[in-house]
């Protein structure tokens, strides 16, 4: 009987939009070859080494958005074949692929059907949601709907990094342009002392590590 795999839960963040999915993967093959490693310390490390432990895989807590979340995940399983997709979804599934630019992207189809489980942060669709309709004339509850998917987003967010023991970002260095955005839940992640691995979104590409608590 083989051992349990010594699991590493990858939180991801990221933006929708990247020009180069090419060489953003090669980044993260070398985030998983070299960077996390980093993080362990020496006794933890020569440990893993002598194989006196179980081996290590990956969990990947991802919403599985387009662009850096799918593609996080997609290369993890791919370096890993017995790694496994988390999914924490901001909406329901109805409610969150709407945001999509394509809402039958068979990317996102077939990550979702692997998920080992799926966390749902709301858990009614937000034309129904009692709270954003109730008492409100016409003209606010799409303002109020605004709110709530930022809310929800910022959520999940905050949910995989408390649940991650590491933080992949790929990010362009700017500030978000709402809550709950990649440099937001940056922030977060940093503020709750789990380590970051960023990854430029622009060329070079280049990796930045920020250890946190390790």
């Amino acid at each position: 009987m083989e051992p349990i795999p010594y699991r590493i839960r990858i939180g991801v963040t990221g933006h929708r939009v990247l020009d180069n999915e090419t060489e953003l993967k090669k980044q993260l093959i070398e985030v998983l070859k070299t960077e996390i490693a980093k993080l362990f310390d020496n006794d933890s490390l020569n440990l893993l080494n002598k194989n006196l432990i179980a081996p290590v895989t990956y969990s990947v807590l991802t919403p599985l958005a387009e662009g850096a979340d799918r593609l996080v995940a997609e290369t993890v399983m791919e370096y890993d074949a017995r790694s496994c997709v988390e999914v924490v979804l901001p909406l329901t599934l109805h409610d969150y692929k709407k945001t999509f630019k394509n809402p039958d992207d068979p990317r996102f189809d077939e990550l979702y059907n692997k998920a080992r489980q799926v966390k749902q942060m709301r858990n009614h669709r937000l034309e129904t949601e009692p709270e954003i309709i109730q008492n409100t004339i016409e003209i606010n509850i799409k303002n109020r709907i605004e709110k709530a998917k930022k809310e929800a987003f910022e959520k999940a967010g905050h949910h995989i990094v408390n649940h991650c023991d590491v933080l992949i970002a790929i990010w362009d260095g700017k500030k978000s342009q709402g809550i709950g955005g990649t440099s937001d839940i940056i922030e977060y992640a940093v503020s709750k002392k789990r380590p970051v691995i960023i990854i430029s979104a622009n060329p070079p590409y280049s990796i930045k590590v920020k250890k946190g608590m390790v």
